[in-house]
């Protein structure tokens, strides 16, 4: 099955990554999408070797794809990444 990928061309710093994972029922993060904007709920971050790059999962609250999980992978240094939809969370 082939699932639906998203580029995120703009997004969170990563205080604000980590208060979101500390209240993922009330804090939200911003990314700015290719073609659209959502907020998003952070369920799980998993640091990766270099320290500005993230696995990142969690669930939709806004937008075209609202209440959809997802699972990608975003950079707080270039603030892009890409998310995968209906995995995770």
């Amino acid at each position: 099955m082939t699932r639906k990928m998203l580029k995120i061309v703009d997004g969170p710093d990563k205080p604000a990554l980590r208060c979101a994972l500390a209240y993922p029922d009330r804090e939200y993060v911003h990314f700015t999408l290719e073609g659209d904007a959502t907020d998003a709920a952070i369920a799980r971050i998993e640091d990766q070797a270099e320290g500005f790059t993230f696995e990142i999962n969690g669930w939709l609250t806004t937008g075209v794809h609202k209440g959809e999980t997802f699972l990608g992978i975003y950079s707080v240094e270039t603030r892009s990444g890409q998310i995968a939809l209906g995995i995770g969370a």
